[in-house]
């Protein structure tokens, strides 16, 4: 006798269904009328979550400049420079040699292949894990480098969605003794939108205003999001999701201003 399938994998069936064209929302659950039920509210938020996935990919073609710069720095060993003194006092580090160049080209690759795996693997850390704040640390380094109001700003709206993406994965997770940081993480991303588009419209009145409609949009679907939720989860986790929906409305609220 067959067991069983789990919810988990009705679930996925759906959406691959979905994915491909096979099924809408409503023919999909009629696949599986005994779970129909429960599916749909996970189905529906599921759906929505993809919708909004791709504001959190990694940007176009940064593993491509990154593979770009590792080659440049290969390629700048190999051209004559002064020899330094610690190299004419170990002759065996000396550029000329083939060993040399070529452990020096596989321990870059090296690195920058466990620095990609790390940085990759910190975009999927929620609070409480361990790459969580290597994920906090590259966001800040990305501010860091940021050139513009425009660019900071459009990072920080980012940057929201994220954070809204966390306390989403959390109550999935039914992790909710990490929730409340989340919460209060996006709240703390909210107002640095804010705080930045006002630096923007100092500026750039116009770009400004786009970029503000952006970033209510984003926190109208975040509502969205919260308001499922809140439908769906039992009572444990109402205060959390009650708290995330006030974060989203104040910056609406603001934004509306």
């Amino acid at each position: 006798m067959n067991p069983k399938p789990s919810l988990e994998l009705l679930l996925q069936d759906c959406l691959d269904r979905i994915a491909r064209g096979e099924d809408d929302l409503e023919s999909a659950l009629a696949r599986h009328p005994q779970a129909a039920e429960r599916l749909r509210p996970r189905l529906e938020l599921a759906l929505r979550l993809q919708a909004s996935r791709p504001a959190l990919q990694a940007r176009p073609g940064f593993m491509a400049a990154s593979q770009a710069r590792l080659l440049e720095q290969i390629r700048a060993g190999e051209k004559p420079r002064p020899v330094p003194f610690w190299r004419r006092q170990l002759p065996f580090l000396r550029p000329g040699r083939t060993f040399n160049l070529v452990t020096l080209a596989l321990a870059l690759l090296c690195v920058v292949t466990m620095g990609q795996n790390l940085i990759l693997g910190s975009r999927l850390a929620l609070p409480g894990e361990t790459l969580y704040p290597l994920k906090r640390g590259i966001e800040q380094a990305q501010l860091a480098l940021s050139l513009s109001p425009a660019g900071d700003t459009r990072l920080q709206i980012e940057f929201s969605q994220r954070r809204a993406a966390e306390i989403v994965e959390l109550i999935l997770d039914e992790q909710y003794d990490q929730a409340p940081y989340a919460t209060q993480l996006l709240g703390q991303q909210v107002n640095a939108g804010l705080e930045s588009l006002d630096a923007l419209a100092g500026q750039d009145a116009a770009l400004a205003e786009t970029m503000g409609q952006s970033f209510a949009e984003s926190l109208a679907n975040e509502q969205l999001l919260f308001d499922v939720l809140l439908q769906t989860y039992p009572p444990l986790a109402h205060p959390v999701i009650k708290l995330a929906l006030e974060v989203t409305q104040y910056g609406l609220e603001t934004l509306h201003d």
